[in-house]
């Protein structure tokens, strides 16, 4: 039992790395500059999670199928931001908005929190009880079906069936 436990610290503490890699990435640009500060970060950070956040359950293939959503997404919301920015006229109507997740509190909620962020036009002002607050830049686009998506995508992550979560 000990063997499996210690397993499953060593996969999570790899899948918290890359999680933390890609937020890093995501952060400067990409720039290959920043990983000397970048690699002792992420070191820290993957210790201090598993210190406060035992070792949950995730699917590789589930993580691998994350990814590109994450980066594509990375790069959109900045595009779309940066657009909206340089035009004469802002296109911007914003709005906050409230979504209940069916994740489970922690890791999960945290991730989709994140996730959330890099949405063009979204950033989480809470999340409490497990309702995120979501302000976004233009209220008439439908978030909704977003947000249920990348839900989706992050309970793929940990192999759960959004139908067995309370919700």
């Amino acid at each position: 039992m000990a063997q499996f436990q210690h397993y499953s610290i060593i996969k999570a503490a790899l899948f918290r790395a890359l999680l933390f890699a890609l937020i890093w990435w995501s952060f400067t640009g990409g720039s290959t500059t920043s990983w000397m500060v970048g690699i002792p970060a992420i070191i820290i950070a993957v210790y201090i999670s598993i210190k406060l956040e035992p070792a949950s359950q995730f699917s590789i293939s589930g993580l691998l199928r994350f990814t590109p959503f994450f980066i594509q997404h990375s790069v959109s919301g900045g595009l779309d931001v940066a657009l909206r920015a340089i035009r004469p006229q802002l296109n911007i109507n914003p709005d906050i908005i409230e979504f209940k997740p069916r994740l489970t509190p922690g890791i999960q909620e945290y991730i989709m929190l994140i996730t959330v962020n890099l949405l063009p036009g979204t950033l989480c002002t809470s999340l409490q009880d497990g309702n995120l607050q979501i302000h976004v830049i233009d209220k008439s686009i439908d978030y909704l079906s977003e947000l249920k998506s990348i839900e989706a995508r992050v309970a793929d992550i940990f192999s759960l069936q959004l139908e067995q979560l309370a919700g």
